[in-house]
């Protein structure tokens, strides 16, 4: 647990840093719950709309997370969000292990140069492209469904997922504690997992407290190198520090600080899913390597382990003026993100595939955010917010030795070359510096006017400019090649909502979403950048909120068509004559996303809890488009995008005396998905079934709790991309561990305080 010993040493410079340097700190967290006493619906309460509302009110198509069930479900990263919310799945392709990687509604990003296409935004700050992808002590998540680009800005343009933590609290000294442990090969875990979570609140006096949360994880053996009998490993470490003050009567401030550091050693981004044709000399090959294709396939073959440390830190200041009802509202943040990539294998060399690789090789990212904004009280004929917004974020990649940078080993006729198993051979270098600089000045207002008391009409606007400067000098020669642009938009929203009782409301929407653009730079002088136009998204939407049971059941439907012109994407091919592989940027003219959604939560019985969605989603390629391979994907169905998703997280007690025991359930259900842009059967992965299942004891106070947990039980194999000719072998992307593996394991907690 390196990470973790690291990261307790930093905990000392950043609270010493929040408490020495600064007034600033922040509001309470907007997900106080209060249990109505026939034991019915809790009372939610969400910052969607940047005001702290009832989920009832909101006119937004949203699924709420609750602090209960992302412990419950162990929610431990954004990649196990998408087993809550039906419209939401993540991919870490394309950008999105610092994007985030959030598709919704089918509409995500698909191109390794694009920006997100979801914001991912936590305590009120929006992430960009350097986006924390661990999730802990957090207190609620809230996915905003459809463009949100009126409040959120230019990277909302498919949804938002609205992140909370738990705040501090002046009140009471509290504290919890968390392990998990599974092992490999143990009570069938395919991969072993030891993972310790605790949080400490301090009040600080009367009106001022002190939040410590933190985590480290090890994981073990999720796949493994059959030349050298070695498993892979990754150590993951991180901590936040929140301070809450309140200075005289009127002003609130919130200041927060985190870190989180990995470490990977091993591992392969592809694994052989379909074997290359009998005559390929590689079949013999991967047969001598004991490795057996197939999706699951958890062995590669090559004698180099790769080795990566990533770090992700961010500050970040609220301050909150209460005006005679009126709220001033500051924000910033500072968040840097860096890579140190010793060698990161993407692929080894299968049939007609290339060795692709990444090695000697550090990457960064830096993100200033500054947002200032007034918002009215409610109660009055209208409520309203308004604000400036400022963001600028730099990206740079660049080799630290000889040889760094992006590497392709090109394949031999019929067999791999005497490298893959440790001899010397040809490679192409691509060792490139490139630079970029996004900065992004936009204002923006959004209203409610309460026409009557059951009917209300909503709207409003976001101007944005946007500026964007990008280079690429070649590490040997340092010929420089250069481009920028800049980019102007109005985005927004008109709607109407009409309640026919305090808990029933019919709403009406449409939407305008915006996705800057972006460009590519080659390092060769004598290519011109190749410029892709940004995405604007057009959504209608119909829905319904409401609650029945006797309040025990809170339903939310809706039905959506979204029209994203101009959808940024990406075709990647390898040329037949050198084998090279090609990823081209381009704007597709037009994407159709359409469909309904389904969600349902509450306390339908006593001691029974449940939360469920569903989404029947067509997301559909234009008219005469073509795949990377020839193929023609006229109409059909999106990559990564299933038509038909269902989620289920459930929970049933039965209480004794001083325990209780409880079993939970959070099966997912996905229809038959397309990982590549072809009509080939090949990249598809038929329809199945995920289950996670908990059993345990605990105090009927929730002081503490022993279970068994299985996560994957159904061990489906779910790749995150699918890629290679049919007939050279096919390789699968491999996802995190828990999405594609079986884990079985024992989970402990304890909670101490008031």
């Amino acid at each position: 647990m390196y990470l973790l010993h690291r990261t307790a040493r930093s905990a000392v410079v950043v609270v010493s840093g929040l408490l020495a340097g600064s007034t600033w700190a922040a509001d309470t967290s907007p997900t106080e719950k209060d249990k109505e006493k026939n034991g019915g619906l809790e009372e939610i309460v969400v910052t969607a709309q940047k005001r702290s509302e009832r989920l009832q009110d909101v006119p937004i198509a949203m699924s709420v997370t609750t602090q209960e069930q992302i412990e419950r479900d162990q929610i431990y990263s954004l990649n196990d969000l998408q087993r809550l919310s039906p419209a939401l799945e993540i991919n870490r392709t394309f950008g999105g292990e610092t994007n985030g990687g959030g598709r919704i509604r089918g509409i995500g990003t698909a191109s390794f140069s694009g920006v997100g296409s979801v914001a991912f935004i936590i305590d009120g700050i929006a992430q960009g492209d350097v986006a924390q992808t661990n999730i802990f002590d957090i207190a609620q998540v809230e996915v905003l469904r459809g463009p949100q680009g009126t409040l959120f800005g230019q990277n909302a343009s498919a949804g938002v997922i609205n992140q909370t933590t738990v705040a501090p609290d002046p009140s009471k000294v509290e504290g919890n504690a968390h392990v998990d442990l599974s092992f490999k090969g143990k009570a069938g875990s395919d991969f072993g997992r030891q993972s310790v979570r605790g949080a400490l609140n301090l009040p600080l006096g009367s009106e001022s407290a002190i939040r410590i949360a933190l985590f480290g994880t090890e994981t073990k053996g999720s796949q493994h190198n059959t030349f050298n009998n070695q498993d892979n490993k990754f150590d993951d470490a991180g901590i936040r520090v929140r301070y809450l003050t309140k200075l005289g009567s009127n002003l609130t401030v919130n200041l927060i600080g985190d870190y989180t550091g990995r470490r990977e050693y091993g591992g392969d981004f592809f694994t052989a899913a379909v074997a290359p044709d009998p005559m390929n000399g590689d079949t013999a090959l991967l047969a001598a390597c004991g490795i057996k294709p197939g999706f699951g396939n958890q062995n590669y073959c090559y004698p180099l382990m790769s080795g990566a440390q990533y770090k992700n830190w961010g500050l970040s200041a609220k301050l909150d003026w209460d005006l005679s009802g009126y709220t001033l509202t500051s924000v910033s943040a500072l968040r840097r993100w860096h890579l140190d990539t010793d060698r990161f294998q993407i692929t080894r060399l299968i049939g007609g595939i290339p060795d692709i690789f990444t090695r000697n090789q550090a990457e960064d990212r830096d993100q200033v955010v500054q947002e200032l904004r007034i918002t009215s009280p409610t109660g009055s004929a209208v409520d309203y917010v308004a604000g400036l917004y400022y963001s600028e974020s730099f990206h740079r990649t660049h080799p630290y030795a000889g040889g760094g940078g992006f590497n392709l080993i090109f394949p031999w006729p019929n067999s791999a070359p005497p490298c893959v198993f440790g001899g010397a051979c040809s490679l192409m270098d691509a060792a490139t510096i490139s630079d970029s600089t996004n900065t992004a000045v936009a204002g923006f207002a959004d209203a409610t006017w309460h026409l009557a008391s059951t009917l209300k009409a909503f709207g409003g606007l976001r101007y944005t400019r946007q500026t964007l400067d990008g280079s690429a000098t070649n590490a040997f020669t340092g010929v420089k090649n250069s481009g920028s642009t800049d980019d102007n938009n109005v985005s927004g929203r008109l709607g109407a909502a009409y309640n026919f009782s305090h808990d029933l409301m019919l709403y009406s929407s449409i939407s305008r979403g915006y996705k800057s653009p972006f460009f590519q730079v080659p390092s060769d002088p004598t290519i011109a950048p190749t410029f892709i136009r940004g995405e604007k998204p057009v959504a209608y939407e119909i829905g319904f909120k409401g609650s029945f049971l006797d309040n025990k059941l809170g339903v939310d439907a809706n039905v959506f068509y979204q029209d994203v012109k101009d959808f940024q994407g990406q075709q990647c091919t390898l040329n037949p004559a050198t084998q090279a592989l090609n990823c081209l940027a381009l704007n597709i003219p037009s994407v159709i996303s359409k469909g309904l959604e389904l969600d349902v939560l509450g306390q339908p019985a006593r001691n029974l809890r449940l939360n469920a969605g569903f989404i029947y989603n067509p997301v559909e390629y234009p008219s005469n488009w073509t795949g990377s391979d020839g193929t023609d994907i006229s109409h059909k169905q999106l990559a990564l995008a299933p038509l038909y998703k269902l989620t289920l997280s459930s929970e049933y007690s039965v209480p004794f005396s001083a325990w209780e025991i409880f079993f939970s359930l959070n099966p997912v259900w996905k229809s038959k998905i397309r990982f590549n842009d072809s009509a080939d059967p090949v990249y598809d992965y038929p329809q199945h079934w995920q289950v996670g299942a908990t059993l345990g004891l605990r105090g009927v106070d929730n002081k503490w709790s022993l279970s068994l947990f299985g996560r994957n039980l159904t061990s489906e194999h779910e790749p995150t991309v699918i890629f290679g000719p049919h007939n050279g072998g096919t390789l699968q992307g491999w996802p995190n561990a828990d999405v594609t593996l079986r884990q079985v394991g024992l989970s402990f907690d304890l909670k101490f305080g008031k």
